[in-house]
């Protein structure tokens, strides 16, 4: 018996909405055809004293409770039958039972008590509940909900985003499942944004609501959802796909509210102190950028607060703590982020990777603990990665390709019984840095042999060090096909006796173009010689400890987008006087973010 998986079911209503057919709710039936009905009709089934009366059971459509339309009467729909003791048993159409009468109805709530059933079977598009009557070595009658669907037909598709923190066209799907009974087997149809449907956008419940008798004053938006709470959304066919539909109360979780983004440790590889360091990462948003990291003693944190959500009142430090051990982190939203999320782990300097230098590598992986290998070619090119799992049992095998900043290039799932392998061919650029995941699904807690082979073309490189106009970089975000939206983070210099440093808008990679979004944390800290600071307009923000101890620094020239300064970004205690120049206009602005720098004997000119 399948159970379709699908996110939300669409509402037939009005000229474009509907509702598909839940797993089917059974009913004794005493009535005949002719509408007169018993008083037992509705009551739960007396499951000995239907369909064979030795047996317990269940009654379904074998797959789906969708049917193909097919112009013609409804026939051959497989009904599964299921005894406790001797299993599943398909009933057979005209062998094991005939259909004997139909009711159309508006949707699962729909009470057809009052509505006499029809003689014969149904034929058009639509939601019926169909009695059937048992035959030869079947008895008794009971009713069934099913759907005739026209594939054609979008109403009758099931509505999906594959995350429901991001609204935009390339994560909107509608797929159906069907049996086609004339080829007496189960389909499936997903459609694409763009190719077979056009997202006109979404509304919010309030906004539909309001407007709802007059569609046309309703404003269809495509920007990201900002706030929680319940959306309409609106889409239209394309081509052979009929009908504009509207999807009714999805609930949506809002893109802005740091609390509803997970984050894990993650290796992060520093390319100033040439280690792999552990960072709390989201598959979404870039620390300094749109979030920062504080953390506190876990022994600060007490049991309630565990229970209840950890309070922002600690004594919070910015950045990540020296030793491994077991902490309290904060992380608070950036410029148009906002809200904080907080939650305890235990904190391990010693996550790192285990480097694939050879095209082949042997290592091994638990249930418990997978295995995450850096890769870094040597060369720019694409290259298969083949994994094979020797688990000696039925098992799967997750392989996971991530970038540096460990968004997600590439992933498969593979299941078999004893020796498992998955194939990923990904394209991989020289010099940087990526991560490649091994999980399995066996749960014995046994040693799984797994080997590693990247093909012949793979060899290692150290990862490079970003450096452009003496300063070090680090790719927070990559650029995509056309080479642009790439992003950077300035993370410290190469040259530490410089004075003067100019930090630029853009930078180009492997010609591509990445936009300096950040001065990352302790970018300069405790830097002796540096006596001027120029930041570009592309600079969103300033982390924690960036320029703390620069002792020497007399000008900071801040670009115009400034839009944070993180606590103690500039802290000094003593040193020479700080001029902080600032674009005229944003001065107001600009000198209340500085006073969270706790730095000393300066002035905003």
């Amino acid at each position: 018996m399948r159970i379709r998986k699908s996110i939300l079911t669409l509402f037939a209503a009005i000229s474009i909405a509907t509702t598909s057919i839940n797993p089917v709710n059974i009913y004794a039936w005493g009535h005949d055809l002719s509408g007169e009905y018993s008083n037992d009709m509705f009551s739960p089934i007396n499951t000995k004293a239907h369909i064979n009366e030795h047996y317990n059971y269940s009654i379904n459509t074998s797959s789906s409770d969708y049917i193909k339309y097919t112009g013609k009467e409804l026939s051959n729909v497989p009904i599964l039958y299921t005894s406790d003791t001797d299993g599943e048993y398909v009933l057979r159409d005209g062998i094991d039972y005939k259909i004997i009468g139909y009711i159309k109805v508006n949707d699962i709530d729909h009470d057809p008590s009052d509505t006499p059933f029809t003689k014969g079977r149904p034929t058009e598009p639509g939601y019926y509940k169909i009695l059937i009557e048992g035959i030869n070595s079947f008895k008794g009658k009971e009713s069934i909900n099913i759907a005739i669907v026209e594939p054609t037909e979008l109403s009758f598709y099931d509505f999906r985003i594959t995350d429901n923190l991001f609204i935009n066209s390339g994560q909107i799907e509608l797929e159906m499942y069907y049996y086609d009974s004339e080829k007496q087997k189960d389909e499936h149809i997903t459609l694409t944004n763009g190719k077979d449907f056009t997202f006109n956008g979404w509304a919010s419940e309030d906004n539909y609501k309001k407007n709802r008798k007059n569609l046309d004053k309703i404003k269809w938006a495509k920007t990201k959802v900002d706030n929680t709470g319940f959306y309409y959304f609106k889409i239209t066919g394309i081509s052979e796909f009929k009908n504009q539909i509207i999807i009714p109360d999805f609930y949506l979780y809002g893109a802005k509210d740091i609390s509803n983004y997970e984050f894990s440790i993650r290796p992060h590889y520093n390319t100033q102190t040439k280690e792999f360091e552990p960072r709390l990462l989201s598959k979404y948003l870039t620390e300094g950028k749109n979030y920062s990291v504080s953390y506190c003693s876990r022994s600060e944190i007490s049991e309630d607060e565990i229970d209840m959500g950890i309070s922002d009142k600690h004594n919070w430090k910015p950045g990540y703590p020296k030793k491994t051990g077991n902490y309290a982190f904060m992380i608070k939203g950036k410029n148009e982020y906002k809200g904080y999320n907080a939650f305890t782990v235990h904190y391990s300097k010693t996550l790192n990777p285990q480097i694939i230098e050879k095209a082949n590598l042997n290592t091994t992986i638990t249930f418990a603990e997978g295995k995450t290998l850096a890769i870094c070619p040597k060369k720019t090119g694409e290259y298969t990665i083949k994994t094979t799992a020797y688990a000696n049992a039925t098992s799967a095998l997750y392989t996971n390709i991530y970038d540096s900043t460990f968004k997600s290039i590439t992933e498969t799932m593979v299941e078999a019984d004893t020796t498992v392998s998955s194939s990923i061919k990904v394209n991989l650029n020289a010099g940087e840095v990526y991560y490649l995941t091994l999980n399995t699904s066996l749960n014995n807690n046994k040693q799984i042999p797994c080997t590693i082979n990247i093909d012949g073309s793979y060899a290692y490189k150290k990862p490079k060090t970003i450096v452009r106009n003496n300063c070090i970089y680090s790719i927070t975000k990559h650029a995509d096909k056309n080479g642009k939206n790439g992003e950077v983070a300035v993370i410290g210099l190469k040259k530490k006796s410089a004075k003067k440093v100019t930090i630029s808008n853009y930078i180009k990679i492997n010609g591509k173009k990445y936009k300096v979004t950040h001065i990352d944390y302790n970018a300069f800290i405790n830097n002796k010689k540096i006596t001027t600071v120029k930041t570009g307009n592309s600079v969103l923000s300033i982390c924690a400890g960036a320029f703390a101890g620069c002792k020497k620094l007399k000008t900071l020239v801040l670009g115009k987008n400034i839009k944070s300064i993180e606590k103690k970004a500039l802290h000094r205690t003593s040193g020479k006087k700080l001029t902080i120049k600032v674009p005229k206009k944003y001065k107001k602005t600009y000198t209340k973010l500085i006073k969270s720098a706790k730095t000393n004997n300066y002035v905003v000119k």
